[in-house]
């Protein structure tokens, strides 16, 4: 095997010689070892030399499926580009990942501490509006006074309209939830608004 060149054994390979596999196998392992050495420096993302190869290995054959002679590149180099990309793309997601684990998101819709508190949207500063805990909490009397009144006087059908519009539906999908026309979703939205109103 070793009077073969790259582009030979590959051509080996691709007819399904397993001792061109593994004499190609035994150089390259070889060569990303040695081009895997400038990223030991990583390895506080926890990321061991070990698994740096290990990377590069699984990189090394999808590279040689993917070889063309069209390339304008040697196998060697072409391999290597691949590699060496591969590896950084890894290192970059490690990072990132390291970067949002000190940092958790949290959407603004999520309740602080239980159901019935605020949700961070309410309690977290905007520079533009002034907090007002009483206001708030007027609102949110006023709105659960609302859907008890709903509730006691609204049809069934209102009730079904205002459970989905609760929950942000528009009025095309309630109408296509319920197997109704829309003009009715509308009409059962207003009678029960003004129900609440008299």
């Amino acid at each position: 095997m070793e009077r073969y060149n790259d582009e030979e054994l590959l051509y080996l390979i691709q007819c399904h010689n397993d001792d061109a596999k593994k004499y190609l196998f035994d150089i390259y392992r070889w060569r990303i070892m040695q081009w895997m050495k400038p990223f030991s420096k990583y390895q506080y993302l926890g990321i061991e030399m070990e698994d740096f190869i290990q990377i590069a290995m699984i990189n090394f054959w999808n590279a040689i499926l993917s070889y063309r002679n069209d390339l304008e590149a040697s196998l060697s180099t072409y391999v290597k580009m691949v590699i060496l990309r591969r590896t950084y793309s890894e290192i970059a997601m490690k990072k990132e990942k390291r970067l949002l684990d000190g940092k958790k998101l949290v959407s603004f819709d999520e309740y602080v501490g239980d159901e019935n508190g605020y949700v961070y949207g309410e309690i977290i500063e905007d520079p533009t509006i002034k907090f007002h805990p009483q206001k708030l909490f007027e609102i949110r009397e006023t709105t659960s006074q609302y859907l008890t009144h709903f509730k006691s006087k609204a049809s069934i059908i209102e009730k079904d309209v205002m459970a989905y519009m609760l929950l942000g539906y528009e009025e095309k999908e309630i109408a296509k939830k319920l197997n109704i026309p829309l003009k009715s979703v509308y009409n059962a939205a207003y009678r029960g608004h003004k129900k609440v109103n008299h």
